[in-house]
């Protein structure tokens, strides 16, 4: 995700301060709610973010995709999840 950020700072003219960068999800957002700042997440999580950590929407980065792949063997899926995700494609 960071060389897709990257470059949607520059297409808007943006030189951000980085002032640490998270593999955790979850540090992250505790320590954006500590004091002032921003970073990038899910449109889907936006509604969590307000709500628990009183984190809000200062854009949205419409242009920018993170895609997640499953590798399964043939073997008969055993999770209902899984299988509807396969079945969605």
């Amino acid at each position: 995700m960071h060389p897709l950020i990257d470059q949607w700072f520059v297409k808007i003219d943006i030189i951000p301060n980085i002032v640490g960068e998270f593999e955790d999800s979850a540090l992250l957002k505790t320590f954006a709610a500590s004091g002032p700042g921003a970073f990038p997440a899910g449109s889907l999580i936006e509604k969590d973010l307000k709500e628990t950590y009183e984190i809000h929407l200062l854009g949205k980065c419409d242009d920018i995709f993170e895609y997640f792949y499953a590798i399964r063997s043939e073997k008969k899926i055993q999770r209902p999840l899984v299988e509807a995700i396969i079945k969605k494609k």
